[in-house]
């Protein structure tokens, strides 16, 4: 079974190595971003956190999303999208 390999672009989805730690970047990107990768960063709480203190996080803590409560620290099963 043969398959293809294709490499997504990083200004629409760029690590959270390259998103939270150079501002120069995101400015320079802004507008272009789909996904912002929540990684190298551990923890679920530091991650919500981060995405918080960033202006990403849109989702109510007390809400139901796909059968899972935020706020008894289950995994979140959705993608977070960022606004231009």
């Amino acid at each position: 079974m043969g398959g293809s390999l294709y490499l997504l672009p990083q200004a629409a989805f760029p690590t959270g190595g390259l998103y939270f730690k150079n501002q120069t970047w995101v400015q320079e990107t802004k507008g272009l971003h789909v996904i912002i990768h929540n990684n190298y960063i551990t923890g679920f709480e530091k991650k919500i956190k981060r995405f918080r203190d960033f202006g990403l996080w849109f989702v109510d803590d007390y809400a139901v999303l796909e059968g899972y409560k935020l706020a008894e620290g289950y995994i979140l099963r959705m993608s977070l999208y960022c606004g231009a």
